[in-house]
């Protein structure tokens, strides 16, 4: 080979563990003092550094030492008051190893800290761990911090956790120091869940109250975001207009406009969300919607899709408590409706053909196309399983309601065919009782309870799907088929109460929703299914 051809010969060498080999010597080189150039002060403890060391992992000691104002023959540099000694220690550690602790006890001063210090991968690690540990103690606190360093991803989350409790927190101490912005902004949202605007008005007022002479200036501004024309007339008599307007001479206007408005309910309002809305889980697709009852349909709601895992797992979703449970083949599910996702909580169990329905902090999964005559029961305390006494007769696709103690379960399709019997599990007594079968055998039905009452919807027999509906009296324990029946026969379908009405989704080749009234036992139609018409769960939950 001649001299010019290995002359052209190229070649690159890339050291893979260059860098972290360099921080390690860098780390180790600070452990021992050598050639650091700069001395933190914090507070009472000072902690030294490489300035480029510094410069190069945090976007704030870049601006710093860059700037032509900084004394150079000055090694030292004094970090704001508000940044605590254990936290900066433990973030200049971060910036040299890579290495963050993070526990309930330094998550917010170590907020404050990232925050200042702005390196992204510390600053994300901190939030996460903020969000987790969010509570009705430490949530208005935080909400402040996010809103000072416009850190909107956490306040979204921190938003979402102070209107689910706006109540609670409007009881603690903390409500009452809030600044008056802070507070205008939590009160201009349309969902805050609270049982009626009342509520909002009253903990304005006592936060008013609790620092009237320096919060007059700012009061207008911030009951202009109560919604007057949502409290009742008799308690804007009896309370508001003496309290507020006559007493403190504020809000003339806004609740002359309340009365109006109830005077004559067609002039404009500004109601919140309603407090509650129909949601629809498809349990054979990762679908969910919403129902909007202003038009008629149902429209996506993707916060509350879950997780599509690749293998189609049929899941079955209930409510248990206050809180959205999804029972799978391989887990249990809890949704957290403040980080919007899903939460594993627990093994699961097949629920194919099962029906499934929630007792008091547990789930029970009952017969089904592999446990048939079984029943199994999920706690929500320790998060397993339990079989129960086993069911007179197997059953596939029944019903089941629990109401106190006791678990009813209602039709299905045995050995022979649609099955009449029902019956009930004592959970105290740990015993099966035969009740009065059904006038109509059915299985694919619907069944709620309401008014201590037992509603069977629907259905099929061993031929026809159903129009009927029977009820049991809890205390005539007979069962009686209502005059009043669905306008469309439906089975397979999604069903839910809200108020004095049963609203029935879908079904089977059926696409229409419709609203039983068990009072005048008459049925309308209220609108249409959207992606997903049968084989589906209904729930009624706060809004979001």
């Amino acid at each position: 080979m001649s001299a010019s051809s290995k002359s052209s010969i190229q070649s690159f060498f890339e050291a893979k563990n260059h860098c972290r080999e360099a921080f390690s010597v860098l780390h180790e080189m600070r452990g021992n003092m050598e050639l650091c150039d700069v001395v933190l002060k914090v507070g009472n403890l000072t902690l030294t550094a490489h300035r480029a060391v510094l410069a190069a992992t945090s976007p704030f000691f870049r601006r710093e030492f860059s700037s032509s104002e900084l004394d150079r023959s000055n090694n030292e540099f004094v970090m704001p008051d508000n940044i605590q000694p254990e936290s900066m220690a433990a973030m200049i550690e971060f910036l040299y190893t890579g290495s963050l602790h993070i526990n309930v006890k330094n998550t917010e001063e170590l907020l404050e800290t990232a925050c200042l210090l702005k390196n992204e991968e510390a600053l994300q690690a901190v939030i996460e761990s903020v969000v987790a540990s969010i509570s009705i103690s430490n949530c208005l606190r935080l909400q402040g911090v996010s809103r000072r360093h416009n850190l909107a991803d956490m306040k979204e989350k921190i938003d979402r956790f102070v209107e689910w409790n706006f109540e609670e927190i409007a009881r603690r101490k903390a409500f009452l120091s809030l600044e008056a912005e802070q507070l205008r902004e939590i009160l201009k949202s349309e969902n805050l869940r609270v049982k009626g605007e009342e509520i909002v008005y009253e903990a304005v007022y006592k936060w008013y109250m609790h620092d009237r002479d320096n919060r007059r200036e700012s009061a207008e501004r911030v009951f202009q975001e109560v919604r007057f024309c949502q409290i009742p007339e008799n308690l804007l008599v009896r309370q508001v207009i003496p309290d507020l307007v006559e007493k403190e001479n504020l809000c003339s206007e806004f609740v002359e406009k309340a009365m109006d408005h109830h005077r004559d309910p067609t002039k404009p309002s500004r109601p919140r969300k309603p407090q509650e809305s129909i949601y629809v889980l498809s349990r054979r697709d990762s679908i969910a919607e919403r129902f909007d009852p202003v038009h008629g349909t149902c429209i996506p709601c993707y916060p509350m899709v879950p997780v599509d895992d690749g293998d189609g797992e049929h899941r079955c979703t209930v409510i248990v408590g206050d809180d959205i449970h999804a029972v799978y083949e391989k887990r249990v599910e809890k949704y957290d409706p403040v980080g919007l996702c899903w939460l594993g909580v627990g093994p699961g169990i097949d629920t194919h053909d099962a029906a499934v329905c929630a007792g008091k902090n547990c789930i029970y999964v009952v017969g089904g196309k592999s446990h048939r005559e079984k029943v199994y029961k999920f706690s929500l305390k320790n998060s397993k399983w339990t079989e129960l006494p086993s069911m007179s007769e197997s059953r596939r696709l029944p019903g089941a309601v629990c109401i106190g103690i006791k678990l009813y379960v209602v039709g299905g399709f045995g050995e022979k065919g649609a099955l009449f019997s029902v019956e009930c599990y004592n959970t105290k007594l740990e015993k099966w009782t035969p009740l009065k079968p059904l006038n109509f055998a059915r299985f694919q039905l619907g069944v709620v309870s309401l008014n201590n009452s037992i509603y069977v919807i629907g259905g099929r027999d061993n031929s026809d799907t159903l129009k009927s509906i029977e009820v049991l009296g809890i205390k005539t324990k007979g069962w009686k088929v209502l005059d009043g029946q669905l306008n469309e026969a439906r089975n397979d379908f999604g069903l839910v109460v809200q108020g004095e009405e049963i609203i029935c989704f879908g079904g089977r080749g059926v696409k229409s929703i419709e609203s039983f009234n068990v009072t005048s036992e008459e049925s309308k139609v209220v609108g249409n299914t959207g992606i997903s018409t049968f084989s589906i769960d209904c729930l009624l939950f706060p809004a979001m």
